[in-house]
C-alpha cells in the first residue's frame, strides 16, 4: 500500500521532467539527463487549458450528432430505396400474373377449338 501511495505522489512529478533526445552512434536516444555530445531538448506540452478541453468536447459532441444525422438520413434513404424495390417486385410480379393469366385463356381457347373441331369430325362420321 506504501509503494502505491508513493508511486502515486511520485507520478506528477515523473510527467514533468525534462526529456532529451539525443544522438548515439547513430540512433535516437530519449532520457532525462543533457545529452553528452549531439542533442536537443525536447519541450512536452503542458497539459490543455479548460477552454481547449471545452472547445474539444465541443468539437466531439456536434462530430457525434453530425454522423447520427448523417446515419439516420442513411437509413431514411436505404428504406425508401427498399420501399421502391418493394413496389417494383410487386408490379412485376403482376405483369408476369397477367401474362400467365392470357397465356393460360390463349391456350384454353386452343384447346376449345380442338375440341370443337375434333366434335365436328367425329359428328359427320357417325352419319
Amino acid at each position: 500500500m506504501k509503494k502505491l501511495l508513493f508511486i502515486a505522489l511520485m507520478l506528477p512529478l515523473i510527467s514533468y521532467a525534462q526529456v532529451f533526445k539525443c544522438d548515439v552512434n547513430g540512433k535516437k536516444i530519449y532520457q532525462q539527463k543533457p545529452c553528452a555530445s549531439s542533442g536537443e531538448e525536447m519541450a512536452i506540452n503542458a497539459p490543455p487549458s479548460e477552454a481547449e478541453q471545452a472547445a474539444a468536447r465541443d468539437r466531439l459532441t456536434n462530430y457525434q450528432a453530425d454522423k447520427a444525422e448523417q446515419e439516420r438520413l442513411d437509413q431514411e434513404l436505404w428504406d425508401k430505396e427498399r420501399m421502391i424495390r418493394a413496389e417494383e417486385d410487386k408490379a412485376d410480379a403482376a405483369y408476369h400474373n397477367a401474362r400467365a393469366n392470357r397465356l393460360q385463356a390463349a391456350q384454353q381457347a386452343r384447346q376449345a377449338r380442338a375440341l370443337e373441331n375434333s366434335n365436328t369430325i367425329n359428328s359427320y362420321r357417325r352419319y
